[in-house]
């Protein structure tokens, strides 16, 4: 029997809650203390600057700058700020874009008529003040605005909540199938409306009502209360589980998912529903320990997106499709808004002073197999942790997960709920005949079904497709599918794209589904020098390579297949199996990448 100990930075072995249980007010910002801000709209073609329809080089509009004192300054597009930095103009580095800040206008393109650009930005701003929208961007607005509203109805909080941070804090997101191509099929996209929005729904822990229990005991023997729990699942006893369990197994942050044999066990932590759910699928759960409370309330936020969903049909039945997308932006917001960090630093005078508190604080145990190069390059690719070296000593920037500004005990619940939801959806879709589930990404599914059974299906599925929140939608019917990645497919339809995905590569308001370089400008500041230096990435080198690919083994699909645990182990292990499936499997996907570049790049829908 295997024990697989699955936490979220790393594994379960040296995990203990934090028993601390002090009451703490939480703390939120009014929205009314944003403004509605005051930019300074321009355009640029890199060297030209267009700035009250005037033309200026980049060394003139530096002198404008600090002359006037110009302050705010945005662009329309990426592109622009990107064009800008190429040709050394530094201050693009805090140039707001208006495609980024607020990313609910349709067709917004970058455009070498720098007047019109000019002008199209002008309009944008006008709009974005017409819709009251706050602060520097809709983010920070509806951040702002969701920590009030809950901090209004909830007030306080313990401590017990800093626990939730070490919760499974992703979305179901994996890719089962590298393409389908046969004839006799057909691909089915699709999604739940506002997935998050409607995980807020139903019984939520109290915050300020948070205590922490042993057990020890087997779920069959106790009276399990609402809660979090560090749980232990035994031998799975399901075809579905094995091969679709949500879990992932994480090393040093680099998290996988894994194949589920029928003796193995499990360690994670999970809350009460979760384990309602996986009674049917494991032999034995029990019970280590746990944060419970008594009380239970409502998400504080979930009538409010209700009545934003409402809002958004109603305004796409409008064809009001600017104040839609925002509505839309605003929704899939909202449910974060409790679990925003704000970042903390400390000193330390030594590498194994640095990695003792990681391992005492976030629980990384797998620190001691690396070189100092390594765990430096570690900290710095991590989205939680950075460090820069002065005088000798290391500072390090992390996350201040005991911050009283937020409520992880709420996000971390809405995204279990999400899991769980797209963990029970792919169970009653593989239970229709002939169903095979080729792509997940945490509120969308594509899967692939024979032609003669489309009727079936959609009688199959009449009950859980419609416009409300929580319900699936069609997104897309397609004839063929390749998925490289999470983020990274192309859906084609009578020989032209459909729909498509390309993370990391198709800026906003491209429509380009084939982009396969992409530029980043990284700026490198200190007393003695400012300057920029741009970084090239290609396609290929983006792809991860976490499952096996599989030989095609029946013409026009192939499929991936996750890993055996003994296989990802230990962070030496991980490395080494990934290093194997790149040697055997990139070739096939940058093939497959090319091929569907020169197959449908001139068929492109135009949307």
């Amino acid at each position: 029997m295997t024990k697989i100990s699955v936490g979220r930075f790393d594994n379960l072995t040296n995990f203990k809650f934090d028993k601390n249980s002090n009451k703490m007010r939480l703390w939120s910002k009014h929205p009314k203390s944003l403004i509605l801000e005051s930019f300074t709209p321009i355009s640029s073609d890199g060297e030209r600057i267009c700035f009250e329809e005037k033309f200026f080089s980049i060394e003139e509009f530096s002198i404008i700058l600090k002359k006037q004192n110009i302050s705010n300054l945005i662009v329309l597009t990426n592109k622009e700020k990107q064009l800008l930095l190429e040709h050394g103009f530094n201050e693009a580095f805090d140039i707001h874009v208006l495609e980024s800040n607020f990313p609910f206008f349709s067709n917004i393109k970058y455009s070498p008529n720098l007047i019109k650009s000019e002008d199209k930005l002008k309009q944008c701003l006008k709009k974005v003040r017409q819709l009251n929208v706050q602060g520097f961007s809709i983010g920070q607005q509806t951040v702002s605005e969701g920590m009030y509203r809950t901090e209004r109805k909830v007030r306080y909080k313990n401590a017990l909540d800093s626990n939730f941070f070490f919760a499974n804090l992703n979305g179901y997101q994996e890719v089962f199938k590298l393409k389908e191509e046969r004839q006799d099929r057909m691909i089915i996209a699709l999604d739940y409306n506002s997935m998050y929005a409607s995980c807020m729904d139903g019984d939520f822990l109290e915050p300020k009502g948070l205590k922490y229990r042993e057990f020890n005991q087997d779920l069959s023997k106790i009276f399990l209360p609402k809660g979090f729990y560090r749980v232990l699942l035994s031998k799975p006893l399901t075809e579905h589980i094995t091969k679709f369990h949500s879990f992932k197994y994480t090393c040093a942050q680099r998290a996988c998912s894994f194949k589920l044999n029928h003796q193995d066990k499990v360690e994670l932590l999970l809350f009460n529903d979760e384990i309602d759910y996986y009674q049917q699928h494991f032999e034995k759960i029990y019970i280590l320990d746990g944060i419970v409370s008594e009380k239970t309330i409502k998400h504080p936020l979930f009538h409010y997106a209700s009545k934003l969903y409402t809002k958004r049909l109603r305004a796409s039945k409008n064809k009001n499709l600017t104040l839609a997308s925002l509505l839309k932006a605003k929704i899939a917001m909202l449910h974060g808004t409790t679990n925003t960090t704000k970042s903390k630093k400390r000193i330390f005078e030594s590498y194994n002073e640095l990695k003792n508190f990681l391992e005492d604080e976030f629980f990384i145990s797998s620190l001691s197999n690396f070189s100092n190069k390594d765990f430096l390059e570690f900290l710095n690719y991590s989205n939680y942790f950075s460090v820069k070296l002065s005088g000798g000593k290391i500072e390090l920037k992390y996350r201040n997960f005991k911050d009283p500004g937020n409520l992880f005990s709420l996000s971390a619940k809405v995204l279990a709920n999400a899991r769980l939801k797209m963990t029970k959806t792919l169970e009653m879709l593989n239970n229709f005949k002939g169903l095979e589930v080729c792509y997940v990404n945490i509120d969308s599914v594509h899967i692939s079904i024979p032609r003669i059974r489309e009727r079936y299906f959609f009688e199959y599925m009449e009950s859980f497709i419609s416009e409300k929140m929580g319900d699936l939608k069609v997104q897309c019917i397609a004839d063929k599918g390749y998925w490289l990645d999470v983020g990274r497919y192309w859906l084609v339809k009578d020989h032209s794209v459909e729909q498509f995905a390309n993370t990391g590569f198709n800026p906003p308001g491209n429509t380009n589904p084939f982009i396969k370089q992409n530029k980043k400008m990284v700026r490198f500041k200190s007393n003695a020098f400012d300057f920029c230096k741009p970084y090239y990435s290609s396609i290929e080198n983006s792809f991860s390579f976490k499952k096996k690919l599989l030989d095609e083994e029946i013409e026009g699909s192939q499929n991936y297949e996750r890993f055996d645990f003994e296989h990802i182990s230990t962070l030496k292990n991980m490395l080494s199996i990934e290093q194997k499936e790149i040697l055997s499997s990139l070739r096939t996907k940058t093939k497959t990448f090319e091929l569907i570049n020169d197959l449908y790049s001139c068929t492109v829908k135009q949307y």
